[in-house]
């Protein structure tokens, strides 16, 4: 089945996003992490065959409203389209790196090096959702706010 195959696919690419991120915090600082990989596929594993039930979902709903609305063919090509992958992919990448780095900040505080998550903005181009957000703790609520997010989480020694 589509949904299958595309959960199959996305794994490993969410897994080494977000072992890249969790990598990157932990070195930063001086930390370690216990069974990464591990870790990483488990939550790829979910958060892809998540991702690949909720895009057929919505896919078949949006053709099937269109049907029944008469919608040209045309008129349905974002369904299908090279941007809504895009956004799929912006927002994919953002919350992998930031399970990640949630995890890589649990494994720090394991050890008793705490740190503070902060909303960082990626550039003037944010929405004014996350401008707003932006330099403040996150108080648990991580990127991305919204599809095509590309904000980050600022980690600090507090």
């Amino acid at each position: 089945n589509w949904s299958a195959n595309l959960g199959r696919e996305l794994t490993p690419v969410l897994a080494a996003v977000y072992l890249e991120a969790a990598e990157q915090l932990v070195g930063e600082h001086d930390g370690t992490l216990r069974a990464p990989e591990q870790r990483a596929r488990a939550w790829a594993a979910r958060r892809a065959n998540w991702l690949a039930g909720a895009m057929a979902t919505t896919t078949q709903q949006a053709v099937a409203a269109g049907v029944q609305a008469g919608t040209d063919l045309d008129d349905l090509s974002y369904v299908f389209s090279k941007e809504r992958a895009d956004a799929a992919g912006v927002t994919e990448t953002t919350e992998s790196i930031s399970w990640g780095e949630v995890f890589a900040a649990a494994e720090l505080a394991r050890i008793g090096r705490l740190l503070v998550p902060y909303w960082q903005i990626e550039d003037e181009d944010a929405c004014p959702v996350c401008k707003d957000r932006n330099g403040k703790p996150t108080n648990g609520l991580n990127p991305p706010a919204h599809p095509v997010c590309r904000c980050r989480v600022l980690w600090r020694v507090p």
